[in-house]
């Protein structure tokens, strides 16, 4: 997983700060969860929007793997900025979304992390993954710098 700063003309023409990729080789899990620490987020972390591309769909190399789908958002509530999003390519992926939630989600508790929720098909293991690119793309504003 990478996480970038946007250049600042990016944010002021998209209104996003960060871009996360998430590529196939983050995931380890040999169960059919996994977490993903995208950024992290001290209290006063507030997340304005947010927006998925899928610019590869993912592959497993179990055949058996139906389903790969992942939530946003932060560590208190995995769904608090982005509702479940199908990621394999089993012709009903999502390619692009939008945030869920109506209102920007406030991180109020110390030490969380903004993240991404992978949960695959029940009893399947998410490192079968082979191949795959995500691009999250987020607007962080963290309140105690202003």
């Amino acid at each position: 997983m990478q996480l970038f700063e946007l250049p600042i003309e990016t944010k002021a023409s998209t209104g996003f700060t960060h871009k996360a990729i998430v590529t196939s080789s983050a995931f380890t899990s040999a169960t059919n969860t996994q977490t993903i620490n995208l950024m992290s987020a001290p209290a006063g972390t507030v997340v304005s929007n947010a927006a998925h591309k899928l610019v590869t769909p993912l592959v497993s190399s179990d055949a058996t793997v139906d389903s790969v789908a992942y939530s946003l958002g932060n560590t208190a509530s995995a769904t608090s900025v982005m509702s479940s999003t199908e990621t394999l390519g089993a012709a009903s992926e999502v390619v692009y979304k939008a945030m869920t939630v109506t209102a920007p989600v406030a991180i109020t508790a110390a030490s969380q992390n903004i993240v991404a929720a992978f949960t695959a098909t029940s009893a399947k293991a998410l490192n079968t993954v082979t191949a795959g690119e995500i691009h999250v793309y987020l607007a962080v504003t963290n309140l105690n710098n202003l």
